[in-house]
């Protein structure tokens, strides 16, 4: 009896105590930060704006691929308006598979212990801290740089602020300007030349490719297994596509294979050098938020986003708004606040339960004729 009375209060007050939790999180979060930032801003190159070139620049891209090709734009600038200057990458293991691709020409370092970074302090002669994280604050104390830029001390957060005009607002810290919203023209003309080993191996002459990214950073970036076979199953029965399954979630890529013939599963098998070569060589990609679908942007390839816990509008160029589908049947909608990663009451996440029709629909009124007529 006692249960069913705690399971009632618990419902009934499920949305209040998830909103509880929230608060006390980024409470403390923003204590910490704020605190650092009161450190950081002792620093005499902080506020300030350097007089002369740099020599030695560290640009910390401390999260995954999607935040690194939004960036690639700055980085490249970065690069023209210092040419003479040495550049240092300090990138995690899945920004740095990427980075190499575009910019071999820089220095790398991985992320290192908060110990072992204390050997390259006073080396660097400008630090570009490029997100939030609460590690890179530690990292500008302790290399303490001549100069420094960041989020929080040296440019101030806007709430809701989309993720290219923020980089763009960085950029003008350093006296640069980019020509347009996105100058992505650059990461194609670096692969230009390049072979599509892997895109030439999988491609029946003929057909058109359908690139799926299988898995997701969270369970809300996560599409679900039962709708992605109903979806790939309606694609699989005309002739004419070949069904590419890309990511890293091997578990799921093999259950999807494993019930459905005539598909290519590549989940956690690639490289970064081969999953673009599929993207770059594909039809059409679809999947959820993810450094994939950002890499189809970059690349001008057909793709239909799925959303769920990020807005769009803060990650995605205006100008593709329009191939992104949301399911807004959630209430914490989007719960995603640059504070914390989603915690989800729910068993299963409402907000990328999005139904195979709704997405068919979004790619014959974005391609026309490209499906066809694919229904039972």
């Amino acid at each position: 009896m006692y249960k069913k009375i705690l399971n009632n209060i618990f419902s009934k007050y499920k949305k209040t105590l998830y909103n509880l939790k929230s608060i006390i999180l980024i409470t403390v979060k923003n204590i910490v930060e704020h605190f650092l930032v009161l450190i950081i801003q002792i620093f005499p190159g902080c506020n300030s704006k350097f007089k002369d070139k740099p020599n030695q620049i560290l640009i910390i891209l401390s999260h995954g691929i999607g935040d690194a090709i939004i960036f690639a734009p700055i980085l490249k600038k970065i690069s023209v308006l210092f040419k003479d200057a040495q550049i240092t990458l300090l990138t995690t293991d899945r920004s740095y598979e990427v980075m190499i691709e575009f910019f071999p020409e820089f220095n790398y370092i991985q992320y290192l212990s908060l110990l072992k970074l204390r050997t390259l302090r006073n080396k660097f002669d400008l630090i570009i801290n490029s997100s939030r994280w609460i590690k890179n604050y530690l990292i500008d104390i302790i290399l303490r740089p001549d100069f420094l830029i960041g989020f929080n001390y040296s440019l101030k957060i806007r709430p809701g602020e989309n993720h290219f005009h923020r980089a763009e607002r960085l950029l003008m810290q350093l006296n640069g300007k980019l020509s347009g919203r996105q100058e992505y023209q650059f990461l194609q003309e670096k692969y230009q030349m390049k072979v599509n080993t892997c895109y030439n191996r999988l491609s029946d002459k003929g057909k058109k490719i359908i690139c799926f990214i299988v898995g997701g950073r969270w369970r809300s970036k996560t599409y679900p297994l039962e709708k992605n076979k109903i979806l790939i199953k309606k694609l699989v029965k005309q002739q004419n596509f070949t069904v590419i399954l890309i990511g890293k979630d091997k578990i799921t890529g093999k259950k999807i294979g494993g019930c459905i013939k005539g598909i290519h599963n590549l989940c956690g098998s690639t490289s970064i050098k081969q999953v673009i070569d599929c993207i770059r060589g594909s039809d059409l990609l679809i999947g959820p938020d993810s450094g994939l679908l950002h890499i189809a942007i970059a690349f001008d390839i057909p793709f239909i986003g799925l959303f769920s816990s990020v807005d769009p509008k803060t990650v995605i160029p205006d100008k593709y708004l329009n191939n992104i589908i949301t399911n807004n049947s959630c209430p914490y909608q989007p719960c995603y606040n640059e504070n914390h990663e989603p915690f989800c009451p729910f068993k299963v996440p409402k907000c990328i339960n999005i139904e195979p029709e709704l997405i068919i629909e979004k790619i014959n009124n974005i391609y026309p004729n490209f499906l066809n007529d694919i229904n039972e």
